[in-house]
């Protein structure tokens, strides 16, 4: 800092010195979509490629997302409706991600809902791929009663 006025009326000159260059950002990324769909437990969710950077190596096919090895964070939102056989009954909704057929704890969102509500679900992750690893969306509940789902969003980031 420098005065380039006078005592009496200081103009000050502030030198900011350049730092050290960042990590270049990310060029790999994928957004896949499904407008509507209606699911039995424990069955995984269709996806529909909206977006994929060209040089991601990231591939969906039907219901699975195949990531190449390194670490991505992956975000999902999506309304969910209940089935059921009327006004009282209840039931917990639950969308999780799932790596080679194991549920990702973090990934789960769940919500206690009667015939007719509508309710959002939403969850964001971490995924550390070692080797080629498929990722799925499930509804990974109990229920008897087929769940809709509608306006699902998908977004997958590769950070390293």
């Amino acid at each position: 800092m420098t005065n380039v006025g006078s005592p009496q009326e200081a103009i000050l000159d502030f030198t900011i010195p350049q730092g050290a260059n960042g990590v270049p950002a990310t060029s790999s990324a994928l957004w896949a979509t499904n407008p509507s769909v209606t699911l039995n437990a424990k069955q995984a969710v269709p996806l529909t490629v909206s977006y994929n950077s060209p040089s991601s190596g990231i591939t969906v096919s039907g219901t699975t997302v195949t990531l190449p090895v390194g670490t991505y964070l992956v975000n999902y939102s999506v309304n969910s409706e209940s089935g059921g056989t009327g006004s009282g009954s209840t039931a917990t909704t639950t969308l999780a991600a799932q790596t080679n057929g194991t549920t990702i704890p973090t990934s789960q969102s769940l919500a206690l809902q009667e015939l007719g509500d509508i309710m959002p679900l939403s969850s964001t992750f971490l995924v550390n791929a070692t080797s080629p690893t498929p990722l799925q969306l499930v509804n990974d509940t109990t229920n008897i009663y087929p769940t809709n789902y509608t306006n699902l969003n998908l977004t997958v980031v590769k950070l390293s």
